[in-house]
């Protein structure tokens, strides 16, 4: 994984590689540069298949054919529609099976240079749960 973002060393990265929630990190043209081993477990992607590829391989259709131009958009505008804020994403992992995680996204200039840092929580017990929930409740 490339580190040498971080101008912290070592503490830093180990916070956040153990961290339970994911933590991607993207350049301004949405390639992966550091992912947490969450990521890894949630997408199952070992780490290198990650990095140095576009986000929307992580992404089903319709927002993976559309995430460039929204992050092209942000670059060009400023608008931030996502950045700053969180919402319920579907995400897609390397065997093709879909499933809801929480988004947020920030900006951040580190000697200048722009990235995009994405904390992820898979929502996939919960949804699990509130179903359940949702079915007893009918049944009553």
């Amino acid at each position: 994984m490339d580190k040498r973002i971080f101008e912290q060393g070592q503490t830093l990265w180990s916070v956040l590689d153990t961290a339970i929630d994911g933590i991607i990190i993207i350049n301004e043209r949405g390639i992966i540069q550091i992912v947490n081993q969450a990521v890894e477990k949630m997408f199952e992607y070992p780490a290198q298949e990650m990095i140095s590829n576009n986000i929307s391989m992580l992404m089903p259709s319709p927002d993976h054919e559309r995430h460039d131009s929204y992050l092209a958009n942000h670059i060009r505008t400023g608008e931030a529609k996502i950045i700053g804020t969180g919402r319920e994403v579907t995400a897609l992992t390397k065997y093709g099976k879909k499933f809801p995680i929480r988004l947020a996204v920030s900006e951040v200039f580190i000697n200048e240079t722009r990235y995009f840092t994405g904390i992820l929580h898979d929502l996939s017990a919960q949804k699990h749960a509130e179903e359940q929930l949702l079915n007893l409740t009918r049944d009553l």
